[in-house]
């Protein structure tokens, strides 16, 4: 093989296919969700929560969104949640301009109570969606005044997007928001075809064919170490071009499997001994194997609870508490999924 074979992918590339840029127009997967985030809006639903872990690609469907959303729509997108309510103010009053009378009459100075009557008048007709992203880092207090900027404008649809741990805040400090979350969205990950389909957009988009230089083997590979988080599939795609350098124009499955897996937390053996009573019980009950939310709260005992959905959501939340702890692994299961011990706890439990 000559040296222009060898190099015969990066050249094509007019720019690094696997950066971590986020491009709407190459959204893959989640289109049931999408739809899901676009009849709420059409229906004037509230409050939505878009949760999912890191990485999972919430970010890029909000911008999705943006990008489908038509001009009967005031869309305003928030990278973060302000540190101090007031600031919602000036944040509103970047796509609800004052006018020319409004600045010569002083009704452009106006206060974070005024806030809601303001964004009325300035709509006239229209309707208002208000995307706050990473809202899993908002101070309580601006949490709610997005509940009462929700409350007092009609027009107004607010999505909220963060991690799941944003749920379980709610729960235990907002709950009078958490009750007006009318519609609940969760992104997983990726299907095996929807990360080729991911890995062949961005290669495409960047002026290269197919999934070339990817093997459906190194693809396989890629989808088992990443678990299908589109992040983690851009990420890992980039390493191996990067450690391949040109050497071969296939990235076969020897070379994937060759790369180094993610850094692990070191594994403690006391470590299940700290965890609550709760999560302790649910991790011995997936000793005998995998299992969905309802069972396990079959198993747990519902006695508890005053209903079958407090039951269901106060499970949900332990397991979702447990994954982030790196105890569990999801996996799809028909419809539904189910939950089962993840390598490290198989290990402190000695489980085969």
């Amino acid at each position: 093989m000559n040296n222009a074979q060898a190099d015969m992918y990066k050249p094509a590339w007019k720019e690094n296919p696997f950066s971590l840029k986020i491009f709407p127009q190459l959204f893959v997967g989640y289109s049931e969700e999408l739809n899901t985030l676009v009849r709420s809006i059409e229906n004037n639903e509230k409050v939505v929560m878009l949760i999912g872990p890191t990485g999972a690609g919430k970010t890029t469907l909000l911008k999705k969104l943006i990008e489908t959303a038509t001009s009967d729509y005031v869309v305003l997108y928030i990278t973060k949640p302000p540190q101090d309510p007031i600031d919602f103010v000036g944040i509103f009053k970047t796509v609800l301009k004052p006018s020319f009378f409004d600045k010569l009459f002083s009704r452009d100075k106006i206060t974070l109570y005024d806030l809601p009557s303001y964004v009325v008048r300035k709509l006239k007709n229209r309707k208002m969606v208000l995307l706050v992203d990473e809202c899993h880092e908002a101070p309580i207090e601006v949490l709610e005044w997005v509940r009462t900027i929700a409350d007092q404008i009609n027009s107004l649809s607010v999505v909220m997007a963060g991690l799941p741990t944003l749920e379980t805040m709610l729960e235990l400090k907002l709950e009078t928001l958490l009750n007006r979350v009318t519609v609940h969205i969760e992104l997983t990950s990726l299907s095996r075809e929807e990360v080729e389909e991911l890995i062949r957009k961005r290669i495409e988009f960047a002026g290269g064919l197919g999934t070339g230089p990817f093997s459906r083997e190194a693809i396989d590979v890629i989808y088992e170490r990443t678990g299908g988080f589109p992040r983690n599939v851009l990420k890992m795609c980039d390493d191996l071009i990067n450690q391949n350098k040109g050497k071969t124009p296939i990235i076969d499955k020897v070379t994937a499997e060759s790369t180094t897996p993610p850094e692990t937390a070191p594994v403690n053996i006391n470590f299940i001994e700290t965890l609550p009573e709760k999560q302790k019980e649910i991790l011995k009950i997936l000793i005998t194997g995998p299992l969905n939310p309802t069972e396990i709260a079959e198993k747990i005992g519902m006695e508890d609870y005053k209903t079958e959905n407090h039951a269901s959501r106060s499970v949900n939340n332990i397991l979702r508490r447990l994954m982030d702890e790196d105890c569990l692994l999801r996996e799809k299961r028909g419809k539904g999924f189910v939950y089962k011990l993840s390598p490290k706890v198989r290990t402190l439990l000695a489980v085969s």
